[in-house]
């Protein structure tokens, strides 16, 4: 090998370890970036994880308010009975409800949802008195997608449009959605 093919075999081998340290280089702190954003994520989340066990015996009172209160069913049918029963019958007078939607049933594991889609027409005072009256914690209503607007006829009054939603646990554990 002459001294020309040395230069050149140097400068090609040269070459190549400066572009595998580059490309190593890239690949280097692509990960550490990476690594970086995900030890961050781990921090944040280690971050939630101890302030809710701060919180710990909150969520477990909490727990077992919801489990001796939360009203019990045997049958969907009772379920709906109840919800439309409330929302026919505001139990104000001066409020008058009107079409009644029935909502989709949602159950889980722990409690079923039933809802009714309705519109409560009335006196300013007297329909907001009812919507506070439901939403009581011990009664597990739930006003959603509420709206409120002038009615049209009578100036003195209200339409609110809203669903009513509550919470039903199963009768018994054997009960419950697997």
């Amino acid at each position: 090998m002459s001294q020309r093919e040395r230069r050149l075999f140097t400068l090609v081998i040269a070459i190549a370890v400066i572009g595998a340290a580059f490309v190593g280089w890239n690949l280097y702190n692509n990960k550490k970036n990476e690594l970086q954003t995900r030890h961050s994520e781990l921090q944040d989340d280690w971050i939630r994880i101890e302030a809710l066990l701060e919180k710990k015996e909150l969520w477990q009172t909490r727990a077992g308010w919801l489990k001796r209160n939360l009203p019990t069913y045997e049958t969907t049918g009772q379920i709906d009975t109840e919800v439309f029963r409330t929302a026919e019958e505001p139990g104000f007078s001066g409020i008058v409800t009107k079409p009644l939607a029935p909502l989709p049933t949602l159950k889980t594991k722990h409690y079923t949802q039933a809802g009714v889609s309705l519109v409560a027409e009335g006196k300013l005072e007297d329909v907001f008195r009812w919507l506070y009256e439901l939403k009581k914690p011990e009664k597990f209503y739930v006003l959603r997608n509420v709206k409120v607007t002038p009615h049209e006829k009578n100036a003195e009054f209200v339409r609110c449009q809203f669903e009513l939603l509550r919470w039903y646990a199963p009768k018994s554990e054997s009960e419950m959605i697997q």
